[in-house]
Order: C-alpha cells, then sequence, then structure tokens
C-alpha cells in the first residue's frame, strides 16, 4: 500500500485527510458495528461511554463523506457521446409532410398562417384561477401540455381559426382514439372548428373545407 496516498495535504485537516480515505461504505459498516458491540456493552458501565463516542464520530465521518460526495457530483455536466440524441431527417411524419404541401399554398394564398404541430397548450388556455387553494389548475394543464395538434390556421393576427388533425393509422389504437375524442370536446369547448382528414393529397377536399369554413375567404384559383 503506497502509505503517500492516505496523508492529508499541507492544507487540509486531519479530519479531511482521514474523510478521503475513508468511504461512506465503511463508516456505515463501522457505525453498526458499533451499535452492535454498544448494545452488548451496555452491562459494562465503562466500556459503554467509549464505544458510544467512536459510534458519534463514525456518524459524523459519515456526513462528511456524503457532503464530498454531493459536491463531486455534476448532474448538469453531460459531454459528448455521453448526449443519447440525434436529428431526426423530417419534423413531420409521411403522412403529415403529404398534407401540409398541399395545405400551405391553399392557407397562403388566402393569407392564413400554417403551424405545425403547436403544443394545446399553447393556444388553449386553462380557465381555473391558478394560484388559488384547492385549484385543479395544474391538473387540467397537465392534460394538454404534452398534446398538440398537427395543423394550425391562423389568421393575419395570429388567432387560431381552424385545425387539421392527419388520422394515418396509428389513430385507429385504442389509446388513440381516446386521446382524439379528449382533445376533441376541448376544441368543441373553445369553439375551434378541427377537421379529421385521412386522404392528405386530395387537393380539392382541402380546398373546399377551408372555404366552407371561411366563406368570403377570396379563394385562388
Amino acid at each position: 500500500m503506497d502509505v503517500s496516498t492516505a496523508t492529508p495535504s499541507p492544507t487540509s485537516t486531519p479530519i479531511q485527510g482521514i474523510s478521503e480515505i475513508i468511504t461512506e461504505d465503511v463508516v456505515w459498516e463501522a457505525v453498526a458495528t458499533g451499535f452492535r458491540v454498544a448494545f452488548a456493552s451496555i452491562l459494562h458501565p465503562k466500556v459503554f461511554p467509549i464505544v458510544l463516542a467512536i459510534v458519534a464520530l463514525g456518524i459524523f465521518m459519515a456526513f462528511l463523506e456524503r457532503k464530498k460526495n454531493r459536491k463531486k457530483t455534476k448532474p448538469t455536466t453531460i459531454i459528448g457521446a455521453e448526449m443519447p440524441y440525434k436529428l431526426n431527417a423530417c419534423f413531420l411524419t409521411a403522412p403529415e409532410a403529404t398534407f401540409f404541401r398541399v395545405l400551405l399554398p391553399i392557407a397562403s394564398e388566402n393569407n392564413f398562417y400554417v403551424f405545425a404541430k403547436p403544443r394545446i397548450a399553447d393556444f388553449v388556455s386553462v380557465t381555473l384561477e391558478r394560484y388559488v387553494k384547492g385549484s385543479q389548475w395544474q391538473t387540467y394543464f397537465n392534460k394538454i401540455a404534452m398534446k398538440h395538434i398537427d395543423f394550425l390556421l391562423c389568421d393575419k393576427d395570429f388567432k387560431p381559426v381552424l385545425g387539421f388533425e392527419v388520422d394515418d393509422s396509428t389513430h385507429s389504437r385504442k389509446d388513440r382514439v381516446e386521446r382524439d375524442d379528449f382533445v376533441d370536446k376541448i376544441y368543441s369547448t373553445i369553439g375551434l372548428k378541427v377537421v379529421h382528414v385521412s386522404e392528405m393529397n386530395d387537393h380539392d377536399k382541402i380546398k373546399q373545407i377551408i372555404m366552407a369554413s371561411f366563406p368570403t375567404a377570396p379563394m385562388g384559383e
């Protein structure tokens, strides 16, 4: 054993030097052993105070070790290969991309902005008081915080005026059906028309939907 590794630095205190040698597991094992000896020595009054002092020292050393470990831990520091992420090849799914390419020129020629996959919580607000004791604001916010609408049309003032949900094959799953039922109730409550489309590339149908939603819109040819 290299004794020099156990020698405290000139600027460290004896306690700090010892805490660098003794790990937390070793300390707690010593504490446990001390308690066992303490109980065994209750019948020996002269021994008991000594054992008690040793146990107290062990607890103190464990506290120093844990404090030292907390300082060494840097959970926000992640380097290079430890970041398990990559850039997706496409922001949209294939059906969404097909629909978007048809929708965008139709919306643009009628002065509507198209937003892809915004959070519902970005254009829907919870009407309950947020900072009132007993309020369920957070509960209802959580229900929409991680849900999105596929496409949202807004007017020149960025007011949401029409939504589209692209119903690909995933929307037939039970969990998706329940999700769609829930968000459709929200859209009905707030008065936002949302159209479910399954024919992604039908230009005429999409144009008819917008024309029916905005009869006064100057539909381009």
